[in-house]
């Protein structure tokens, strides 16, 4: 007759092979999704924090905006993020692509808006000085989804 001899060893492998395959499925799906948030905020979603009062009373310092960095045209009225000199900054489109504006100067023919040019303007005139000007469609990082006003937070 042979007699079983049982290994306590064997016990504890099946019963850490059963743990580990939940820890190995919750590992995988978190960094699915750090992953996927990395894409989204990297490619797909943009915040901007306003810093100046160049668009007051619209956009106060200390608003954050969030912004689609989808590239795509952008309506005149809204809200953009774009490159001012190597900083990002934050305007409203006051004119599109082949919309003709009194207010640029006479350096550009007829003053028609080329083909993915925009003219971006401060709400605060006062304060923004002359930094209003038409700006290329890739000077433009994405325009503004949420404002979120920092009295909020």
């Amino acid at each position: 007759m042979q007699t079983m001899t049982e290994n306590p060893n064997s016990d504890i492998k099946a019963n850490r092979s059963r743990a580990e395959g939940p820890l190995r499925s919750v590992a995988l799906s978190l960094l699915l999704i750090c992953i996927m948030l990395w894409v989204i905020f990297s490619f797909v979603i943009g915040i901007f924090t306003a810093e100046s009062i160049d668009m007051s009373p619209s956009v106060q310092p200390g608003d954050l905006l969030i912004y689609s960095r989808l590239p795509g045209s952008y309506s005149s009225g809204g809200l953009v993020i774009f490159d001012l000199n190597g900083e990002e900054a934050i305007g409203r489109v006051e004119g599109c692509p082949g919309d003709r504006l009194d207010l640029i100067p006479d350096s550009y023919e007829d003053n028609v808006l080329g083909e993915n040019q925009y003219y971006i303007a401060f709400d605060n005139n006062e304060m923004a000085g002359s930094k209003a000007d038409v700006f290329e469609a890739s000077n433009i990082k994405g325009e503004c989804l949420i404002l979120i006003r920092r009295q909020w937070l």
